[in-house]
């Protein structure tokens, strides 16, 4: 994903190399000073081992066509609109469910 073009640095590489390596240290390291950007790292970088261990190709490496990686992404995208679907049913439900015993 990210690369250093003279270096041939790949960033995800480097991080998943130190989840290897030392995955406890990196894990309670802090890349941010903020709290909510040190965690999305930190997920990204275990969502990262989980797949290397599911996937025998990393992402850089999969030659899939532009249109699989559209359509995974759909699937993504319809996934997370199911669990908002169902936030947003279960707050809606709570309100109201509130509503009727401040009515009582």
């Amino acid at each position: 994903m990210f690369r250093h073009r003279e270096a041939g640095f790949d960033l995800i590489s480097f991080w998943s190399f130190l989840l290897v390596v030392s995955p406890p240290h990196t894990l309670t390291m802090k890349y941010s000073k903020d709290k909510i950007v040190d965690q999305v790292i930190k997920k990204i970088i275990k969502r990262d081992l989980q797949g290397q261990k599911k996937y025998p190709k990393t992402m850089c490496k999969n030659n899939k066509s532009v249109i699989l990686w559209i359509d995974d992404a759909i699937e993504e995208a319809l996934d997370m609109v199911m669990y908002l679907q169902k936030i947003k049913t279960t707050i809606t439900k709570s309100d109201i469910d509130k509503k009727d015993k401040t009515n009582v």
